[in-house]
């Protein structure tokens, strides 16, 4: 506690009260300083303090107004290491997973495959000033009654506002398969569209993104839906579950369509 200076005193003396008519002070104290040190002392947080000063001829000054002091607490420094914060998962990361799936398609009005496997998922994400960039590869392979697979390059750059983002997306599709009659299947499409989603779900902690896109050629189009939840995460790594779903549809001479819903686990490192 400090207070103006006196040249002409030689001590101050001070009182301190709960109460600012000083009926019963908790404490006085005498010091040749301008300032007393309460750090060592027990005290309540809220008090009442005033001073007055004596000088050479002993003669006592009237007090000084009263001061009101409120202590608040504040933390202790140490010399050891602050825990790692977990990062924000929006920002820079490689991931790998895989998605246990329920998968459907047809050619025209025949169904060649309706079967359970296991679809692959690698890539990363990149943050650049205020946008975020992020590519993935989907990988599905067939082996019941059809064989090949279906590969996905997919782009999406969005940017966030606090826990919602949006953008532009695009997905190269390849498609490369041969069904039970050896009729054989294969092409290229390029689906272009618009994201959106957000990283609370009614008031739930969860990650959701719906995708609409269309062909280049306006020949089909493709939705997925993605909503998955951080079971674990660290500065170093997140480990999510969730669903997935993916609907396309491409005319190019024939009329394929290709369904997927799946249970995605995914590593972020």
């Amino acid at each position: 506690m400090k207070w103006p200076e006196k040249s002409e005193a030689l001590e101050y003396h001070g009182e301190i009260a709960h109460d600012k008519d000083f009926t019963s002070p908790i404490m006085v104290f005498k010091t040749d300083k301008n300032f007393y040190e309460l750090s060592n002392h027990k005290l309540p947080t809220k008090f009442y303090f005033r001073v007055r000063y004596v000088d050479q001829w002993q003669r006592f000054s009237h007090f000084s107004n009263t001061a009101k002091v409120t202590f608040t607490q504040t933390q202790t420094q140490t010399n050891e290491p602050a825990p790692k914060a977990a990062i924000n998962r929006g920002d820079d990361f490689y991931f790998l997973g895989f998605a246990p799936s329920l998968i459907d398609s047809q050619i025209d009005s025949k169904k060649i495959s309706n079967t359970s496997q296991f679809a692959l998922l690698a890539g990363g994400q990149k943050k650049y000033h205020d946008s975020i960039h992020h590519l993935g590869l989907l990988y599905f392979p067939f082996q019941q009654n059809i064989e090949g697979a279906l590969s996905s390059l997919d782009y999406r750059f969005h940017r966030k506002s606090d826990s919602f983002f949006w953008g532009p997306s695009a997905d190269l599709m390849n498609f490369n398969v041969v069904y039970k009659d050896k009729a054989e299947i294969s092409g290229t499409v390029l689906n272009l569209g618009a994201h959106l989603g957000g990283e609370t779900l009614s008031a739930f902690p969860l990650i959701w993104r719906v995708d609409l896109q269309a062909s280049y050629d306006v020949k089909g189009y493709q939705m997925k839906a993605d909503l998955s939840k951080r079971l674990l995460s660290t500065s170093e790594y997140a480990f999510l579950t969730g669903l997935s779903y993916r609907y396309f549809t491409y005319q190019g001479g024939q009329y394929y369509r290709f369904s997927s819903l799946g249970l995605q686990l995914t590593l972020e490192k």
